[in-house]
């Protein structure tokens, strides 16, 4: 869970925890036995185009979001469509169009 720096200094010069990451600054706890464990419950919000996800905290009076994030959907039109274009582009022979048109305007 989120802690205060303050707290989480303390921690580190007690001993009682270890940094896990620099960045995003991640500390881990070293003894957690016997002590409460806080109550964290993870909810999903399936949309349309994005797909949102929080862990939240469960309290007595309400619930507090402790991380949210969102993503979009990978969609298949774009890629199969980028795809053709390539696959298509290599079954013309010859130069592009508008050099063809130009050759052939000056031979007239």
């Amino acid at each position: 869970m989120p802690c205060s720096p303050a707290r989480a200094r303390m921690l580190l010069q007690a001993g009682q925890a270890a940094i896990l990451r620099r960045y995003p600054f991640t500390i881990m706890l070293r003894d957690r036995q016997g002590r409460e464990v806080q109550p964290v419950v993870v909810k999903c919000d399936p949309g349309s185009e994005t797909t949102g996800m929080a862990l939240v905290a469960e309290f007595a009076r309400r619930g507090r979001i402790v991380v949210s994030s969102s993503g979009r959907r990978r969609s298949t039109t774009g890629a199969s469509r980028s795809g053709r274009r390539s696959r298509n582009a290599g079954l013309c022979a010859g130069p592009g169009g508008t050099a063809r048109r130009a050759t052939a305007s000056r031979g007239s």
